[in-house]
C-alpha cells in the first residue's frame, strides 16, 4: 500500500512487504480514513475499530464491544425513543442504561440513567423514555450499532 499523505499505523512483518504500512489512517478535511490493507486477528480489529469510533467523536462506552448484548434504538408512534437491549448470550449479562428515563414495556419498572440493567439470557428488556427529549434522529454511537453480527 503506497502512501502519499496518509500516516502508518502498523507495517507488515515480512522482509519483503514490511517496506509498506499494513494500516494507514488519513485526515482530510473534517473527516478521516482508515485504511487495512491485511488480515486483522479479531483483537487487533476491534481495537482499531474503537480508536477510529473514537477519533471521529462516537461515544463508546468500555466493554461495550465485548458484550454478548446488542443495543438497538428506535421510535414509536408517538414519537418516544425506544431502546432495545438483546442479551444474546446463556448467561444473565449487564448493562449501563445511559440514556433518558425510561420504563421497561414487559416489567412495567422504571429505569433510570445510570441503572445497571440485568438481562435475563436470550431476553430481551425494551426500554420506552418517559418523554421524547427532541424529534431528530439517533445519532449513531458505538452502543447504537451493532458491530458484531450476533
Amino acid at each position: 500500500m503506497a502512501r502519499e499523505t496518509a500516516k502508518p499505523l502498523a507495517y507488515y512483518d515480512h522482509p519483503f512487504f514490511g517496506r509498506w504500512p499494513a494500516i494507514t489512517r488519513n485526515i482530510y478535511g473534517k473527516g478521516s480514513l482508515t485504511y487495512e490493507g491485511t488480515m486483522l486477528s479479531d483483537k487487533l480489529q476491534q481495537a482499531l475499530v474503537l480508536d477510529t469510533l473514537r477519533l471521529s467523536g462516537v461515544p463508546v462506552e468500555d466493554g461495550v464491544a465485548d458484550s454478548p448484548v446488542r443495543i438497538k434504538h428506535g421510535r414509536n408512534q408517538k414519537e418516544e425513543r425506544i431502546h432495545y437491549f438483546l442479551n444474546f448470550s446463556s448467561l444473565p449479562t449487564e448493562v449501563l442504561y445511559s440514556y433518558a428515563p425510561a420504563q421497561d414495556l414487559l416489567s412495567q419498572q422504571k429505569i433510570s440513567v445510570g441503572q445497571r440493567l440485568v438481562i435475563a439470557p436470550w431476553d430481551i428488556v425494551i426500554a420506552v423514555e418517559s418523554s421524547p427529549r427532541n424529534t431528530s434522529r439517533e445519532p449513531p454511537t458505538a452502543l447504537g450499532q451493532s458491530m458484531v453480527a450476533p
